[in-house]
């Protein structure tokens, strides 16, 4: 998934010489988050966070580690656990159909690939 997430305060970038026309120097200002800034991993981890504890999945975050979500995301079914870790999701239950539950609900709020079972 892209981050084009909303900034939470004023970026502005330099601009390169040669992408000017007029040849003078100048300033962007950002509406969004962009890869590579130093506030993109803070707004990619704001925006997960949220879907994951939204209603619809009703993930709980851990207390002592935050990339840590657990919850039971259908009724009388087993919990689902998730670890994330930079921009990769491990997550496992005993149950396939929460787990399937799941990625259809992840799917519905962000683009993401499933790359099969983690070895």
């Amino acid at each position: 998934m892209r981050l084009y997430k909303l900034l939470f305060q004023n970026v502005n970038v330099l601009l390169f010489v040669p992408l000017l026309r007029s040849g003078h120097g100048g300033f962007w200002c950002l509406k969004k988050s962009l890869y590579g800034l130093r506030c993109a991993p803070h707004h990619w981890y704001k925006l997960v966070s949220s879907i994951l504890t939204s209603p619809k999945l009703g993930l709980t975050q851990c207390k002592n580690d935050p990339c840590v979500f657990a919850g039971r995301l259908l009724p009388g079914q087993n919990s689902l656990y998730l670890v994330l870790y930079v921009e990769d999701f491990v997550y496992f239950s005993p149950s396939a159909n929460v787990e399937s539950y799941f990625e259809s609900a992840l799917k519905q709020h962000m683009n993401v690939d499933f790359l099969g079972d983690a070895e």
